[in-house]
């Protein structure tokens, strides 16, 4: 975009341009947020991982399999296994064997990018979309399948 030369000076029709420049990047973004459907979620999640930060800042990767089944390793050397879905009404839920007393707890994501934000109760957590499995979960010492 050229600079304009007008009685309030040069630049005003460029300060104009890179305004709306960053509103649109604004929307687009936006657009990125949007809560994921069923099919997105499993399509984003199924034979995938993701990698967060617990309460204590040590990091964990969970890989989500095709087959509803997951596994979690936190750097500390917790792990835990269990099982997730998608809902009809665009939800992930999740029950761990052993975290939340294998309570299933249910939420939506958003994502940007690599950026998955998982919400629930006006909480959210936001973790890096990972594909495929480096952690290579499940290791031996983990179940295979929740009940």
């Amino acid at each position: 975009m050229a600079a304009v030369r007008t009685r309030h000076g040069v630049g005003m029709a460029w300060r104009a341009g890179r305004t709306a420049l960053v509103a649109a990047g604004l929307l687009a973004l936006a657009a990125c947020d949007e809560a994921l459907s069923q099919d997105q979620i499993m399509r984003t999640l199924a034979g995938n991982s993701i990698e967060g930060k617990t309460a204590d800042d040590e990091t964990y990767w969970v890989y989500f399999t095709d087959k509803g089944d997951i596994f979690m390793l936190v750097e500390n050397g917790f792990t835990d296994s269990g099982r997730w879905r998608a809902t009809d009404d665009g939800k992930y839920c999740r029950t761990w064997r052993q975290v939340q007393a294998g309570i299933e707890a249910c939420f939506g994501i958003k994502k940007s990018g690599r950026t998955l934000e998982f919400e629930r109760d006006k909480t959210a957590l936001s973790v890096k979309l990972i594909e495929g499995n480096p952690q290579q979960l499940p290791r031996r010492d983990m179940q295979r399948r929740a009940p």
